[in-house]
């Protein structure tokens, strides 16, 4: 896909922003953009939500690649060990003697 020289521009802002590396004056000109173009403001619109999103992808991703080192039942279905039926035995005797509050 070919940008114009202005829609490039505007993506490399919009990518300065998400970064965190946007310099005061790329700012301030970016703001300007952005209050007087409307299909600018919308893309910027766009490009933070397609970039949020892909975020909570990521987060998500990590998510599950920790639900993946739970052991696996025989059915195919992870589960915590705390759910296993023998949990109780992986319980030291000596924690069992004081009262339960």
């Amino acid at each position: 896909m070919s940008f114009s020289p202005e829609q490039d521009q505007l993506l490399d802002l919009c990518g300065k922003v998400r970064d965190g590396t946007i310099s005061e004056a790329e700012l301030r000109r970016l703001e300007g953009w952005l209050l007087t173009d409307s299909a600018a403001m919308s893309f910027y619109c766009r490009f933070m939500a397609v970039c949020s999103g892909l975020e909570q992808l990521s987060a998500g991703d990590e998510l599950l690649s920790r639900q993946s080192q739970l052991e696996i039942g025989s059915d195919g279905v992870s589960e915590p060990p705390l759910l296993k039926d023998d949990w109780a035995q992986s319980i030291p005797a000596d924690d069992l003697s004081g009262d339960i509050p």
